[in-house]
């Protein structure tokens, strides 16, 4: 595998600029449906998904995410983040309402439209770090990673 990929880090925003969703945001790729899921979607609940959007509002590091750019087209399959990815996108296109936060209490009960214009920019402006595994075709093969090659690599992950 080591001959067939090449790995690197990547900066996504979660949004480039206010309210543009470009390519190199992760709400810009996903509204474009341009980010899939390597695992069947895990839906995952609307305190989980809040508990990352704190963890985002904190400044807190966030787990490195782990995509596969294919070649021929521009969209990516994620191995391992895709739940956190469409859980910053619902949040910045307003599709669920913060629940349960422990430290920023306040922020409870709002959508991304009801925070203040400092946490907004706050959410909008970090930058993720995206570690990507940019398949390389073999030559003479003509091969990509094949699904199972991808599925190791998520559960590597996991463990």
């Amino acid at each position: 595998m080591g001959e067939r990929t090449k790995v690197f880090e990547s900066r996504w925003w979660i949004i480039k600029d206010d309210n543009d969703f470009g390519d190199d945001s992760v709400v810009g790729l996903m509204t474009k449906d341009r980010l899939h899921n390597l695992d069947e979607e895990i839906d995952y609940t609307k305190q989980k998904k809040s508990k990352i959007i704190e963890s985002i509002l904190l400044g807190y590091p966030q787990i490195f995410q782990v995509a596969v750019k294919p070649e021929k087209d521009k969209s990516y399959t994620v191995v391992h983040g895709f739940n956190e990815m469409k859980a910053i996108s619902d949040f910045a296109n307003n599709k669920f309402e913060l629940r349960s936060l422990s430290k920023l209490t306040q922020l409870n009960g709002l959508k991304f439209k009801d925070l203040p214009l400092a946490e907004q920019k706050r959410f909008c402006f970090t930058m993720l770090y995206i570690t990507l595994l940019d398949v390389l075709y073999i030559t003479l093969l003509d091969e990509k990673l094949s699904n199972t090659e991808l599925q190791d690599i998520h559960d590597r992950l996991l463990n």
